[in-house]
């Protein structure tokens, strides 16, 4: 999932630079100077779809990671950490949620990880887009995923 920094430098005249953390992993990042607030955008990662069992049965999407944005006032030279979501992989059960993105600590900018879909031997249904747990100046929830379905036969000849 990407993560980016958007950075507005207060000198002589205003200038801006973004920086994208789009590996999943977490990282350090100093503040410049001359940096006094920066727009923070975060993603969640997608929840993993539920697997197939059979031949028979196939198992829900998994829902969307949320999108957190947030305009922050920072200090020049403090080090501020960024967490960047990684991908969840699918199973042959139910799908997990995905994990989040946040910038700073998990209250300041949080994007969380979208729902797992449904097992390929119960419901079914794909996970649910949500922004609930997300914080930021403005929150959207991420797509739901979409319903599992049973398998077509094979076609005779």
């Amino acid at each position: 999932m990407i993560f980016i920094v958007g950075m507005l430098f207060v000198m002589i005249g205003y200038s801006q630079t973004t920086q994208t953390f789009s590996t999943p992993g977490t990282f350090n990042w100093t503040c410049p100077a001359g940096v006094t607030s920066v727009t923070v955008e975060c993603w969640g990662g997608g929840g993993s779809g539920g697997g197939t069992a059979t031949n028979s049965a196939y198992g829900g999407g998994g829902a969307g990671g949320a999108y957190a944005y947030k305009l922050l006032s920072v200090t020049p030279g403090n080090i501020y950490t960024v967490n960047v979501a990684a991908a969840r992989t699918g199973t042959t059960a139910a799908g997990q949620q995905g994990f989040p993105s946040w910038f700073s600590s998990i209250t300041t900018v949080y994007a969380e990880g979208g729902a797992g879909g449904g097992a390929p031997d119960g419901t079914r249904l794909g996970g649910l887009g949500s922004s609930s747990s997300s914080i930021g100046d403005i929150v959207r929830r991420g797509g739901n995923g979409a319903n599992g379905t049973g398998a077509g036969g094979i076609g005779g000849a």
